[in-house]
């Protein structure tokens, strides 16, 4: 009884059955290497398209936009006197601007003290700003210059005053500590008064600011007055508590830096085109590079073929985003009705390309009708969103035909696993035969030997008996 493969026929079966069995795997295993190779490239392809798609997509946003076409730029003859912005309501023109004076905040310092732990006093002080006020309790916790300072910025209802404390020359080689309040608001109305009610300890009285007429008392030192901006806009006069002037033309807001008396500068304002121009370079910066990844994807050369060469979606969205570039937008009645007739053209290989000077004078001369290229219901932004959401779009054209293909993966993997099967039902198959086979060649080694033996022991001719 035969115990290994091959002992009977000499051969080796193991080898024998894995040849065969490779040679009836490879090619078939080959052929499912290829086409999975094949969808995998597609799908990368199709991830690279809509991709592009996509970011094109997000360039038209801008360019659909109205706001982007009716911005507008204000610009100051010297910015360290004053910058301005200007928003879509604002008209355009020229105007003389002379910052007479600058909105200050009230600022008042106490005379000097030995150093912040000096104690002033204890009682209560009552803070004003304009018309508000806050009263704050002044005791052995909080009776030092720095407890003082401290209380006041911590007040919870602290109405807007800022509490600081400067170390200064006293005058006589040394220093001494000054309490200074700060009003957080400029303007005339802000001022600053400090009132007091003395307690047991100190004097509470050496914060007082009350400048009333006549009577006032004023221990603290005005640094500061507190004051309103004064500007002339065409010789005519705006006051302001605030350095920035919201109001004082529509839709333009003006930030004063600097005061210069007597001398004016002009604010310029205009259309302001580098919004339109960087929306329009955007387009074409994003459709060169759809247009480069679509030849990349869809292209021959020497390199070699793109995994959608011959591709029917990637051929239909290519016709379908030029035949957009080169339409003409019938709702618009002047000569600015394409994108060709603003400056942008399209080269030889497929890119764009933009004649600014072009784009300016379209600009320039005929405003609205450069916005309803774009803007318009059957303008080219929108028209081209349009085509390009159905592509992009989740479980558009893109995903689904994705989708068909990662489908189609999954079927190559169950012939990957039915042929497994049939390999190794094959195996089998050839184990069989080839065993039974070397059983067969043992038995007839055996009989052959038997015989062999059988005939080698018969009596020769010539020794039989007479």
């Amino acid at each position: 009884m035969l115990t290994s493969a091959g002992i009977g026929s000499g051969l080796d079966i193991n080898q024998l059955v894995n040849d065969l069995v490779n040679a009836e795997a490879e090619p078939k295993t080959a052929l499912l290497d290829k086409k999975e190779a094949t969808i995998t490239a597609k799908i990368s392809a199709y991830g690279l398209l809509k991709s592009a798609l996509s970011e094109l997509k997000s360039s038209l946003s801008t360019l659909a936009e109205s706001n982007t076409y009716n911005t507008r730029s204000a610009t100051s003859s010297d910015k360290s006197i004053f910058t301005a912005t200007a928003d879509s309501t604002a008209v355009f023109g020229n105007y003389n601007i002379e910052v007479s004076q600058l909105a200050e905040a009230h600022k008042l310092s106490s005379t000097g003290f030995t150093d912040s732990a000096t104690v002033v006093g204890t009682g209560s002080l009552t803070l004003s700003v304009g018309s508000n006020s806050f009263t704050l309790t002044i005791d052995d916790s909080n009776k030092t210059l720095a407890g003082i300072r401290d209380a006041i910025n911590n007040a919870s209802d602290n109405t807007g005053v800022t509490a600081t404390i400067i170390n200064v020359d006293d005058g006589a080689s040394g220093t001494e500590s000054r309490l200074v309040l700060t009003s957080n608001d400029t303007g005339s109305n802000n001022n600053i008064t400090v009132t007091a009610v003395n307690g047991g300890e100190g004097d509470l009285q050496q914060l007082v600011y009350d400048p009333l007429p006549g009577s006032g008392t004023t221990n603290l030192v005005e640094r500061n007055p507190a004051q309103d901006a004064i500007v002339l806009i065409d010789n005519q006069t705006v006051t302001s508590n605030s350095n920035i002037l919201s109001n004082a033309i529509d839709g333009i807001s003006i930030s004063l830096l600097d005061a210069d008396p007597g001398t004016s500068y002009t604010l310029d304002v205009n259309l302001n085109t580098s919004s339109i121009t960087k929306a329009v370079n955007n387009l074409i910066e994003n459709y060169n590079s759809y247009n480069e990844t679509i030849f990349s994807i869809t292209g021959y050369d020497e390199t070699g073929s793109g995994a959608l060469i011959g591709d029917a979606l990637a051929r239909s969205a290519n016709n379908q985003i030029r035949q957009q570039l080169t339409f003409t937008v019938s709702s618009i009645s002047g000569d600015f009705n394409s994108l060709a007739s603003i400056g942008i053209t399209t080269n030889k290989d497929g890119s764009l390309s933009l004649d600014s000077s072009k784009l300016e004078d379209a600009i320039k001369n005929d405003i609205t009708s450069v916005t309803n290229l774009f803007t318009a219901d059957d303008g080219i932004a929108k028209r081209l969103d349009n085509t390009l959401n159905e592509y992009v779009k989740s479980n558009g054209i893109v995903d689904s035909k994705t989708q068909s293909l990662n489908d189609s993966i999954d079927d190559l993997t169950e012939q990957r696993e039915q042929l497994a099967i049939r390999l190794e039902a094959f195996q089998t198959r050839l184990f069989d035969q080839f065993i039974a086979m070397d059983v067969l060649i043992a038995q007839l080694k055996e009989t052959g030997n038997y015989l062999t033996n059988a005939l080698a022991n018969l009596p020769k001719p010539n020794s039989i008996s007479k």
